[in-house]
């Protein structure tokens, strides 16, 4: 069961690829990314995420900005899993984080 993973951005590119870079040093592989770029000014972002070439990303830019809350809800409807999880672009995950929820998940169903 994958976990998908929302990453609003609009802000610092560095902290926003660290996070990125987090997602994709998980020790579990079963997650999804979707970042969403409320239109930062950086014309080299669609090709860096091109270069990660994991068809697990999925990177979308918006046509106009939609400020911190119109981009937070766009994020919430691309979601789809059952267990998700909505970052900021400066966090970071450890290494095992997803294996900790997958782990959580199974050992304990019935929590919500």
């Amino acid at each position: 069961m994958a976990i998908d993973i929302a990453l609003p951005f609009y802000g610092d590119v560095d902290f926003m690829k660290q996070t990125v870079q987090s997602v994709l040093n998980q020790s579990d592989p079963d997650w999804r990314l979707f970042v969403v770029d409320d239109g930062y000014p950086d014309e080299s972002l669609p090709g860096w995420f091109a270069s990660l070439n994991d068809p697990r990303i999925s990177y979308l830019r918006n046509e106009k900005n939609l400020g911190a809350n119109g981009n937070f809800q766009k994020c919430l409807g691309l979601l789809s899993a059952e267990f998700c999880l909505v970052m900021g672009a400066d966090d970071l995950l450890e290494t095992n984080f997803v294996e900790v929820v997958h782990d959580t998940i199974a050992k304990y169903p019935n929590a919500s």
